[in-house]
């Protein structure tokens, strides 16, 4: 038998050896298992997943008694399989691997393995683009890592799942799924899931066009991000306040955030991060039509890109925004040097999106130049597009093609393309406008509900307090008429002297009870009277706050009517430097004395307190810190004004609002669970 079995000494050798000996005593469990281990250890993954399936066959399903304790380790082993399945896209061998796992973990009783099991299936199914099985086993996985109290791994579940529905459209079961990870990362007190959370949350209101929430969760996220020094974690929360500052426009205070950002990741280290703020920053001046520094931003970026040789889409990306400064800057050749940079990256890394973009851009510059070859790089760029139903991308081929077609006198093929494209673009405008008029629809609907209830809601209020006012008349009447009756009956009973002495006796006791009676019924009418002079007092309350309300927008709106006056006046005095000089100079005097803001404060203050009794104690107690402008931005709080409101009453920028939004809650020291508004209504 040595003879026989005599093979080289290495750890597959020995494999080998042990496999046969098993073959030959019949153990065909033991024969494929060490079959299987082979192939793994030899990194042969097509010969390691044929015997993944003849191990599962000589495995009986209903008889735990074939596990081994070895079976931990060879879970282990098929581990380290899947990776590979998974790595070289062989997703039926992965399969089948997953559930040799999930047999052993479903006999031994491993909760925690069978809810990696499903995690392994979800990505499996999302790797296929089967939306709906990857949904269906990663909620059963978050059940599992629940049951076992795996609360980190049911976050990461949940954050997955919601980042598929933000890939829906479905922003509403996004929202819910990224709440529920939110509140596992705070009970774990995983300070940088919690911040991770708040970013995602903070993305997906962004998505929305909801700035100002999204601005809150980011805010958030820094403070988190600065509690525990994560600079890398803060670098990009930063970076994505910033996005919301350039879509609203805001410039200067998004280049602020990322120049901040930027020492954060230099700090750290973290060069790709860095990189990906400069491309940011060069994207801004670009938009501002600053060409010389976004070049110098974008240029900056590529040579760490290039260095770090991981993130050729970025490298796409930039060169693609060179390109078009060059073309800006009417400077062709530079333009074609960097969209050929882009095409060749593309093809070298499969980015087919990433090349039929640079073969567009080719084409349109070559067409510019009056060069046929356009032609080629449209067609070329049409193909890959279609193939990848990239509408945007499609329709601006059909513009290039009827362009091109129209200058080379092809009319016939120019309108084409023409039709195409007019059916094309009327198709992707139909797309957009349903889903605008399904979401508008949806928001109408909703205020349309709440603005019904609302009535539904007044209209029983005034119905109540009518029956209770007609209630509280009858009553009095009553009394009165009471009243009046004993009042007779008394009379005649002290005329009657005619009646037996012990008849008077029980006539007055009875008289006596009936009172006593009465006074008790009194007492109650009257205490409820007392309770509906208590509601109308709380109603007449609710008329000063609406009438507090419209006065400080009135307050609101003369200022903003006189600083209009105040700079034309200004004007008329350097205009004129004779007598309407002196008027303008009389009229800016009594505007300023008119828009004094201390002036208007304590007015303010006045009236505020008439409605809002000790609410400043109350803040001054949370906090005695606080500044007169602190206590200003609070009271306006109180009154639901918005951050446009608060900065005109305040003589600000609404983005100064935010930051002392953000400072107020620091001086108060606020936790997370609780926002400023909500404590501001608590007082």
């Amino acid at each position: 038998m040595k003879g026989v079995f005599r093979i080289k000494s290495t750890n597959w050798g020995r494999r080998i050896s042990k496999a046969v000996i098993y073959y030959m005593s019949n153990d065909y469990y033991y024969f494929f298992k060490n079959l299987l281990s082979t192939f793994t250890y030899l990194k042969n993954n097509a010969l390691a997943g044929f015997f993944v399936t003849l191990y599962l066959s000589c495995v009986s399903f209903d008889s735990p008694a074939n596990i081994q304790p070895s079976d931990s380790l060879e879970m282990a082993r098929l581990s380290k399989v899947l990776a590979n399945f998974v790595k070289s896209n062989q997703l039926d061998e992965a399969r089948l691997t997953v559930d040799s796992i999930m047999w052993i973990a479903e006999a031994k009783g491993l909760t925690r393995k069978k809810a990696d099991c499903y995690y392994n299936y979800s990505l499996i199914e999302r790797k296929r683009g089967n939306a709906e099985e990857f949904l269906k086993n990663a909620s059963i996985a978050a059940e599992f890592y629940l049951e076992d109290g795996a609360s980190a791994e049911a976050a990461k579940t949940y954050t997955y799942m919601a980042q598929m529905y933000i890939d829906q459209k479905n922003y509403n079961l996004a929202g819910e799924l990224f709440y529920k990870s939110l509140q596992l990362r705070e009970n774990c007190k995983d300070s940088v899931g919690v911040a991770n959370n708040l970013i995602n949350l903070g993305n997906l209101r962004y998505i929305e066009g909801k700035y100002e929430d999204a601005s809150d969760y980011f805010y958030r996220a820094l403070r988190f991000a600065n509690e525990i020094g994560n600079n890398n974690l803060a670098g990009i929360t930063l970076m994505n306040m910033a996005n919301v500052l350039t879509q609203q426009k805001n410039y200067d205070k998004a280049v602020e955030y990322l120049e901040e950002a930027l020492d954060y990741h230099r700090k750290d280290g973290n060069r790709r991060e860095e990189a990906n703020v400069l491309h940011n920053i060069g994207i801004i001046h670009y938009e501002k039509k600053d060409y010389e520094r976004a070049k110098d931003y974008f240029m900056q970026a590529l040579t760490i890109k290039e260095e770090l040789k991981t993130d050729p889409a970025g490298m796409i990306k930039i060169y693609n925004n060179l390109g078009l400064i060059a073309k800006e800057e009417n400077n062709p050749e530079l333009a074609e040097q960097h969209y050929n940079s882009t095409l060749k990256i593309a093809r070298l890394t499969g980015d087919k999106p990433g090349e039929a973009v640079a073969l567009n851009n080719l084409g349109s510059l070559r067409m510019i130049q009056g060069s046929p070859v356009a032609q080629e790089f449209f067609l070329e760029s049409l193909q890959i597009a279609q193939g990848l139903g990239l509408k945007k991308l499609i329709l601006s081929n059909y513009d290039n093609l009827q362009q091109f077609y129209s200058s080379n006198n092809d009319w016939k093929k120019a309108f084409d393309y023409s039709q195409k494209y007019m059916m094309l673009n009327d198709s992707i405008f139909n797309e957009e406008s349903a889903g605008k008029i399904i979401e508008l629809q949806t928001k109408y609907d909703t205020e349309m509900k709440e603005k019904e209830n609302q009535i539904l809601r007044d209209r029983e209020r005034i119905q109540l307090l009518r029956n209770r006012l007609l209630t509280l008349i009858a009553v009095v009447l009553a009394i009165i008429a009471t009243s009046f009756y004993i009042m007779f009956r008394l009379k005649r009973q002290s005329l009657s002297q005619s009646r037996e002495l012990f008849n008077k006796e029980t006539e007055i006791s009875q008289m006596k009870l009936k009172a006593s009676e009465e006074r008790n019924r009194n007492l109650e009418e009257t205490l409820f009277a007392e309770e509906e002079i208590k509601k109308l007092q709380a109603k007449s309350l609710d008329l000063k706050k609406n009438e507090l309300v419209s006065a400080t927008m009135l307050i609101a709106n003369k200022n903003e009517v006189f600083e209009l006056l105040k700079k034309l006046a200004e004007e008329i005095k350097r205009a004129d430097d004779g007598i309407g000089s002196e008027k303008a100079r009389e009229m800016i005097t009594e505007i300023d004395r008119q828009t004094d803001v201390e002036t208007q404060w304590e007015q303010f203050r006045i009236r505020f307190e008439s409605v809002h009794r000790s609410f400043f104690d109350k803040l001054r107690k949370a906090d005695g810190g606080l500044t007169q402008n602190d206590l200003q931005l609070c009271a306006y709080l109180k009154l639901n004004l918005t951050t446009k409101e608060i900065a005109r009453l305040m003589n600000i920028s609404p983005e100064s609002v935010n930051t002392s939004r953000y400072r107020l809650r620091k001086k108060l020291n606020l936790n997370n669970h609780i926002t400023l508004d909500e404590f501001i209504h608590t007082l």
